[in-house]
């Protein structure tokens, strides 16, 4: 599951709650080693997540993509910002057309984009959901921290 999240048992998500809402939290990447990832995602057949990742001994934001909706696409992840904190606080718009837009804050005020809008797919059994994961390369090494997670219309 070290590049493919979807296949990871550690997602915790949902269904989409209507076609139009926003979700913020601030999660914090705990005590990981290399190759550990955590973060927000757009969970389908294809699927979108922002979140950190340690990689050489330091955090990165990561926008990834899972492409196309098949039972396994292909990750491609953008390093949004090289030299990241170890928590920062996150946010997905979903806007009409089941577009989903990432965000991401230092100080949970100001939000600056992160990657391009994702268009969501279908899922297999229950359609699109979103919500958190976190993943690694050695069991029970690091962990995500989720102080909040907030939808809203």
């Amino acid at each position: 599951a070290n590049d493919y999240v979807r296949a990871a048992p550690n997602i915790l998500t949902q269904k989409l709650p209507a076609e139009e809402f926003t979700v913020d939290t601030r999660v914090e990447l705990a005590q990981a080693t290399n190759g550990d990832r955590a973060g927000l995602i757009l969970n389908a057949m294809s699927y979108a997540w922002l979140g950190l990742r340690k990689h050489e001994g330091r955090n990165q934001l990561v926008y990834t993509t899972c492409t196309p909706a098949a039972i396994r696409c292909m990750e491609q992840a953008t390093v949004v910002m090289d030299s990241a904190p170890a928590a920062l606080h996150l946010r997905m718009q979903m806007k009409p057309g089941a577009q989903a837009e990432f965000a991401y804050s230092t100080d949970g005020q100001t939000y600056k984009r992160a990657g391009q809008p994702f268009s969501a797919s279908k899922g297999r059994w229950v359609g699109a959901q979103m919500g958190l994961f976190s993943t690694g390369v050695q069991p029970g090494a690091g962990y995500l921290d989720v102080d909040y997670f907030r939808v809203r219309p």
